[in-house]
Formats: C-alpha cells, structure tokens, sequence
C-alpha cells in the first residue's frame, strides 16, 4: 500500500519524508531515556524496521534515486542534513553499543 493510496492524492513522496521526520523525533525522545544496551538495540531494531516500511511507501522507482534526485538536482539541503544526521545516529549507536557499560536500573 502506498501512501497515495492512503489519502487518494498524486505522488506524495513529500509526505513520506515528513512521516519519516516525526518518527525521528519520536523515537529520539525514547532513545533519550535508554541507558541499557539490549533495550537501545531492540528500540534502534524497532526505529530501522519502522524507518524502512515508510521509504518502501514511496511511488518513486527506487528510494536511493528519489535522495539522489532531491539532493542534488532540486537542491534541497534540508533532506542532506537529515540523512547526514541518520548516518550519525547510526555511528554513534554502534558506538554507544560497543563501548558503553551496562547499566540496570
């Protein structure tokens, strides 16, 4: 199912960037509070899964083309800096994950 299928419009891939945002932001208020490594690993697991499901809701061919084509052709540095922050988020996770102590509270 797509999104457009969702809210019978064109091609809303706008909308599954907006989507994918406030998921972000969800889920940094809940990595915020997690200080265990097994509960960080199955909310980082829960936020891939999830960030995945709505790229394949886009009507574009591929969702690697469509970053490519609104980075660089349409210029919009907005969708760089968001997919700069993913990339360090996953950096600092696999960080985070491998060198912090366990902490049980």
């Amino acid at each position: 199912m797509k999104i457009s299928e969702i809210y019978s419009s064109g091609n809303d891939d706008g909308i599954a960037f907006t989507l994918l945002a406030l998921v972000g932001l969800l889920f940094v208020v809940i990595f915020s509070f997690c200080k265990n490594k097994i509960i960080y690993v199955i909310f980082a697991m829960t936020y891939l899964l999830v960030s995945t499901l709505i790229s394949w809701w886009t009507e574009s061919n591929s969702f690697t083309n469509l970053l490519y084509t609104s980075i660089y052709h349409c210029q919009n540095n907005y969708l760089l800096i968001f997919v700069l922050g993913q990339v360090l988020f996953w950096l600092l996770s696999i960080c985070f994950i491998k060198n912090s102590n366990d902490v049980y509270e």
